[in-house]
């Protein structure tokens, strides 16, 4: 290889044209990563910022799931629903377990109908 093509020069530091490339290189990583919010915009995502958000909704999806297997397994036992849910005792040390992760709000507990959902919006369906 001719040494004007080489990546390091006779005294083995970086080249003009070395230094470019990874400069290049780690700038397109940042606009991948980052764009829509250095340009400003609030109501667009990176991907990555997209599969952030879905991991917290299928988290908030899993939450739910558990709680209500806890109120079924605690109706089995009791023959009556909890009054709360500090009464199931799902043993999680996590004291935002009972939360939304997306938007960090306390989730909704019908004593009456012993059912538990999500207030945060969008997630009705859960």
């Amino acid at each position: 290889m001719s040494k004007r093509l080489s990546i390091e020069n006779e005294r083995g530091s970086w080249s003009l044209i070395g230094l470019l490339a990874a400069l290049v290189i780690g700038l397109l990583l940042v606009v991948v990563f980052l764009g829509p919010q250095l340009k400003g915009r609030s109501g667009a995502q990176t991907t990555a910022g997209q599969a952030i958000e879905k991991s917290h909704e299928v988290e908030c999806q899993a939450n739910l799931r558990q709680v209500r297997m806890a109120i079924d397994m605690y109706r089995a036992e009791h023959q009556a629903a909890p009054a709360s849910v500090a009464d199931l005792n799902i043993g999680t040390s996590n004291p935002d377990f009972f939360k939304c992760p997306v938007g960090h709000e306390d989730y909704v507990y019908d004593s009456q109908a012993a059912a538990i959902r999500c207030p945060h919006p969008g997630h009705e369906s859960f």
